[in-house]
């Protein structure tokens, strides 16, 4: 039905301080034109009472504000992050504090991004901003372009702050634009709206707040008096909110509700995960966290909505899109885009690249519908498959770590399928950076083992402690180490596999040798091979004598040591493990070296270091060389010994694994100082120092200790054995 009513070049003037709107026909009849009183608008909502902080993201604003004008356009700023982080509370407080800049007044809109009834339209909100600015109903036009051109008409010049609060998409902000240089437009989204970019558009992420400000947000609401005398519940509140604003506001209300409830009482409500969501709700005007999210959730595509959910049942805090597409079962690409999808979303932080989280509230949001969506066997089948992803990781960072070693879990046969490159573990070309990728990952590797001990996974578990040798080994981390070798050691014995027992064992011993426990380290060692005696494995046995001779070696009993080498070269020469024989024969001269048998140290050095040679095992060929070393400055023949010990040193490349070259510049700067070289003993332990403390290695405090000598002649440096 054509309308009576028709709009004819509805562009606003503005005449000596009011709007003068050109005349419209209406029934034929020209009406002349209308003038309409000069309008300020002052549309914002109250600033928030309580806010806290926040200072960087309102720098940011500053900052955007006072360049907005540099580029011929409005001022715009995108404040994005999760459902309840406290977007509008950032926009309106900054918005208010600077209301002298805005002499034009202010207008807002509800974009209904998650309103009951779906996104507003941009016409719908131009027809608002234009009645905002004094405008008459029948003066403003249909079309949405025509209201938008009328818009920017009426802004032309003017200086108007608008909040554009909770919207859909950079389309719909888009449209509602002013075009004046004067004017300041700040949007809220749980979405990243990067297609704003192109507008000018400044984007601030809002994350949680930090601890302090989360305690003085609860302060403020519940009254200093009540937090100040339990200032640990208020704490320990505010972890349990995650820094959230709308949570902590929530768990606020509630004690304000109940003036004499002690804070621990809530605190101990919220401790349980369970519960937690629950916990945050004010049933009487039906706020709660829960609702919030479950309307950002609701919006999710499918695909990336089951992502969500399962994505809740990883085992560590932090993960990448190759664990991600082995949960859900499809390619990594495919995987990243659904990745992208909800760090658009707001329902995970990317926090670097490849690497997303969960908010901690997020996270038991997430929980809650994979527990209601899920079958158990579809949840069991994604933590297991996030688990596999992980152990394959680290098998393969592993096998070029130590590429040499005797290995026993399954997963090392299947290399080729294992070594797949994903955008968060690499296909790593060298040594550092298959360490950088295990060392970067070990904290999940750590929680999927955990994982897997829960699940009564016991053959993941004692593999994922063996593929875990090369980061303990050349990176330390000694806590973790023990704490993955125990593990492994007791899946391996609840599934009766005495090898991967005695391995696990051995490399637990390992940890302690280093920690310069030896007794503790014997302890384990007994067992190691008692296990590999009672599977009847020569190969086992022959790693438990060594590592028995290395204890014995380190307790001081050299008679002892010299006869467990001795019996593991043997077994290594009968198994002919080549490389077992050229280690066995570098540690039966470091013992024979102690016990003052040089000629026969060396001798045994000697054919060390020719069998790695013949198997390109660097490390150990340096190790003999430095051997060698050893011998000649115990007779005294420091020049030699110097010659020797930098000629092992060369073995080692620069950019080998600090582990293998600390050893040799600990003991380089040893000799040059019995040689009397004091600057050669200062470089070589500054050297070592540097590598042990990058390492977290404890022995850096004994070279501290020796540096620290060298400028106090009466303090007797230690050696090492």
């Amino acid at each position: 039905m054509k309308r009576d009513v028709e709009v004819r070049n509805e562009v606003s003037l503005s005449t000596a301080g009011a709007v003068v709107q050109a005349g419209v026909v209406h029934g034929g009849v020209h009406i002349g034109p209308a003038v309409v009183p000069p309008v300020i608008p002052r549309q914002l909502p109250a600033s928030p009472r309580y806010f806290t902080n926040r200072a960087s993201e309102l720098a940011a604003l500053d900052k955007a504000s006072a360049t907005g004008a540099i580029h011929g356009g409005p001022m715009l700023a995108v404040v994005t992050g999760a459902a309840g982080v406290g977007k509008t509370a950032l926009a309106l407080s900054w918005l208010h504090s600077r209301t002298d800049r805005f002499p034009d007044g202010q207008l807002y809109a509800d974009l209904s991004a998650f309103g009951p009834t779906g996104p507003a339209t941009p016409g719908e909100i131009l027809g608002r901003l234009l009645r905002g600015m004094g405008m008459s109903g029948d003066a403003i036009p249909l079309a949405t372009a025509e209201r938008a051109a009328l818009f920017r008409s009426v802004t032309a010049d003017k200086a108007v702050a608008l909040l554009f609060d909770d919207a859909a998409s950079a389309g719909q902000v888009r449209a509602l634009l002013p075009a004046s240089a004067h004017c300041v437009v700040v949007v809220t989204s749980r979405r990243r709206l990067g297609g704003l970019a192109v507008d000018g558009a400044v984007m601030v992420s809002l994350g949680p707040l930090q601890p302090q400000e989360a305690a003085d947000l609860i302060g403020a609401t519940v009254g200093p008096d009540r937090v100040a005398a339990e200032p640990a519940a208020a704490r320990e509140l505010a972890s349990l909110c995650g820094g959230m604003p709308i949570a902590l506001r929530i768990a606020a209300a509630r004690l304000t509700s109940r003036p004499r409830r002690r804070l621990a009482g809530l605190v101990s409500e919220l401790a349980d995960e369970r519960h937690r969501l629950d916990v945050l709700a004010v049933s009487d005007d039906s706020v709660s966290v829960q609702a919030s999210f479950d309307l950002s959730y609701r919006e999710l595509p499918g695909a990336a909505a089951r992502m969500y959910r399962l994505l809740a049942l990883h085992p560590g805090a932090q993960f990448g899109s190759g664990v991600a597409a082995a949960a859900i079962g499809m390619p990594v690409p495919q995987a990243a885009e659904l990745l992208d999808v909800l760090v658009q979303s707001s329902m995970l932080v990317d926090v670097a690249e490849d690497c997303y989280r969960f908010h901690d509230l997020l996270r038991l949001h997430a929980r809650r519908y994979v527990e209601v969506h899920e079958p158990q066997g579809a949840r069991q089948d994604a933590v297991r498959a996030m688990v596999v992803w992980y152990l394959d990781q680290a098998v393969a960072a592993d096998a070029l770590i130590t590429p040499l070693r005797r290995r026993f879990g399954d997963r090392y046969q299947r290399l080729p399928q294992a070594m797949i490159p994903t955008p968060r573990i690499p296909q790593p070309n060298d040594t550092s950076r298959a360490l950088d990728a295990l060392q970067n990952e070990l904290p999940n590797l750590l929680a999927a083992q955990d994982t897997a001990a829960r699940c009564g996974w016991d053959e993941l578990v004692w593999q994922l402690g063996e593929a875990l040798w090369g980061v303990f080994l050349y990176r330390s981390h000694y806590p973790e180490w023990m704490a993955a070798c125990e593990r492994g050691a007791r899946a391996a014995a609840q599934c009766g596999n005495l090898v991967a027992e005695s391995r696990m064992l051995v490399q637990l011993a390992a940890a302690y040798l280093r920690l310069n426990q030896p007794d503790t380290a014997m302890h384990w060692c007994q067992q190691a091979w008692e296990r590999a005696e009672e599977a009847g494995d020569g190969r086992s046995q022959a790693t438990a004598l060594e590592n028995l001779g290395a204890a014995a070696h380190a307790q001081g009993r050299l008679a002892d040591a010299i006869g467990y080498y001795r019996r593991s070269l043997d077994l290594n020469e009968q198994h002919h493990e080549v490389r077992g024989v050229a280690l066995l024969q570098c540690y039966l001269g470091y013992a024979l070296s102690d016990h003052g048998e040089p000629d026969s140290a060396i001798d045994s050095f000697q054919r060390s270091a020719e069998t790695a040679a013949s198997i390109s095992d660097h490390h150990c060929r340096a190790q003999a060389i430095v051997g060698i070393g050893t011998v000649y400055a115990r007779q005294g023949q420091f020049a030699l010994a110097i010659a020797e010990m930098t000629a092992g040193l060369e073995v080692l490349s620069a950019t080998a694994v600090p582990a293998l070259r600390v050893a040799v510049l600990e003991r380089l700067g040893e000799v040059s100082q019995q040689a009397g070289d004091l600057l050669g003993a200062r470089h070589n332990w500054e050297q070592a120092l540097d590598l042990y403390e990058r390492m977290g290695d404890p022995k850096a405090e004994r070279v501290r200790d020796r540096l620290h000598a060298l400028t106090t002649p009466d303090t007797a440096p230690s050696t090492t054995s």
